[in-house]
Protein backbone atom coordinates (compact mmCIF):
# COMPACT_ATOMS: atom_id res chain seq x y z
CA UNK A 1 0.00 0.00 0.00
CA UNK A 2 2.80 2.30 -0.10
CA UNK A 3 1.97 3.62 -3.10
CA UNK A 4 -1.40 4.95 -2.17
CA UNK A 5 -0.63 5.59 1.03
CA UNK A 6 2.97 7.80 0.93
CA UNK A 7 4.37 7.90 3.73
CA UNK A 8 1.19 9.08 5.27
CA UNK A 9 0.75 5.05 7.34
CA UNK A 10 2.42 3.16 9.42
CA UNK A 11 3.48 0.08 7.43
CA UNK A 12 3.59 -3.37 9.10
CA UNK A 13 3.66 -7.18 7.79
CA UNK A 14 0.17 -7.84 7.50
CA UNK A 15 0.42 -11.42 8.69
CA UNK A 16 3.24 -10.66 11.36
CA UNK A 17 1.79 -10.20 14.61
CA UNK A 18 4.81 -9.34 16.16
CA UNK A 19 5.54 -6.64 13.48
CA UNK A 20 1.42 -5.56 13.58
CA UNK A 21 2.27 -5.01 17.77
CA UNK A 22 5.10 -3.23 16.91
CA UNK A 23 3.68 -0.59 14.94
CA UNK A 24 0.94 -0.18 17.22
CA UNK A 25 3.00 0.71 20.43
CA UNK A 26 5.11 3.00 17.65
CA UNK A 27 2.00 4.56 17.24
CA UNK A 28 0.77 4.60 20.88
CA UNK A 29 4.23 5.46 22.48
CA UNK A 30 5.64 7.95 19.87
CA UNK A 31 3.04 11.19 19.78
CA UNK A 32 5.12 13.21 17.42
CA UNK A 33 5.20 10.09 14.83
CA UNK A 34 1.53 9.43 14.77
CA UNK A 35 1.08 13.22 13.93
CA UNK A 36 3.29 13.60 11.21
CA UNK A 37 1.15 10.45 10.10
CA UNK A 38 -1.92 12.07 10.61
CA UNK A 39 -0.80 15.37 8.89
CA UNK A 40 0.10 13.48 5.74
CA UNK A 41 -2.55 11.67 5.43
CA UNK A 42 -4.48 15.04 5.21
CA UNK A 43 -1.60 15.90 2.72
CA UNK A 44 -2.24 12.85 0.81
CA UNK A 45 -6.15 12.71 0.66
CA UNK A 46 -5.67 15.65 -1.51
CA UNK A 47 -3.90 13.58 -3.88
CA UNK A 48 -7.33 11.64 -3.93
CA UNK A 49 -9.71 14.94 -4.43
CA UNK A 50 -12.01 14.41 -7.10
CA UNK A 51 -11.27 17.06 -8.99
CA UNK A 52 -7.73 15.83 -9.39
CA UNK A 53 -9.15 12.32 -10.11
CA UNK A 54 -11.08 13.44 -13.16
CA UNK A 55 -8.63 15.75 -14.25
CA UNK A 56 -6.36 12.28 -14.47
CA UNK A 57 -9.18 10.64 -16.08
CA UNK A 58 -9.38 13.37 -19.05
CA UNK A 59 -6.23 13.61 -19.42
CA UNK A 60 -5.75 9.49 -20.04
CA UNK A 61 -9.00 9.94 -23.07
CA UNK A 62 -7.41 12.38 -24.29
CA UNK A 63 -3.90 10.56 -25.09
CA UNK A 64 -6.22 7.87 -25.86
CA UNK A 65 -7.84 10.08 -28.17
CA UNK A 66 -5.12 11.50 -30.27
CA UNK A 67 -3.38 8.28 -30.72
Amino acid sequence: MPESAGAAACMVGPFDVADIRRGVRRLMDDVDYAQSLADGGFQNARRYAPARIAEAYAEAYRLVAGS
